[in-house]
């Protein structure tokens, strides 16, 4: 069985995860807004960013295209499960059996959300 963390610990890897949440969208979305905040419970790690809308999607959605938008943050999410699934395995030291995906209409905040394989603490 895998040994818990204590919670300092945790502390430390929400903050390790939102940093690198926050780089992960940058690169991808090329620009630097988006603000993670992240909360771990047990096998539970929930990345909340909010901000993370870029310039092209915020015409788009004023333009009344938030599908299309919404459509490509699925894509983009798919695409980069890997890339989202590996850096939490390589922060906590667990394996992700779940990740999912959400975005609010307006972008205003994206959710996501990885199960781990044992809990943290």
């Amino acid at each position: 069985m895998t040994e818990p963390i204590d919670a300092s610990d945790q502390a430390t890897f929400a903050e390790q995860i939102s940093r690198e949440m926050e780089a992960l969208y940058a690169t991808h979305y090329g620009h630097s807004r988006g603000k993670a905040t992240t909360y771990i419970n047990g096998k539970t790690v929930l990345c909340m960013v909010e901000g993370s809308r870029s310039d092209n999607e915020a015409d788009e959605f004023e333009r009344g295209d938030s599908a299309g938008v919404i459509d490509r943050r699925v894509a983009f999410q798919v695409n980069q499960e890997d890339a989202f699934t590996e850096m939490v395995e390589r922060i906590t030291g667990r394996t992700v059996v779940a990740f999912l995906s959400a975005n609010q209409e307006n972008l205003t905040f994206a959710a996501e959300l990885f199960v781990l394989d044992h809990e943290l603490v």
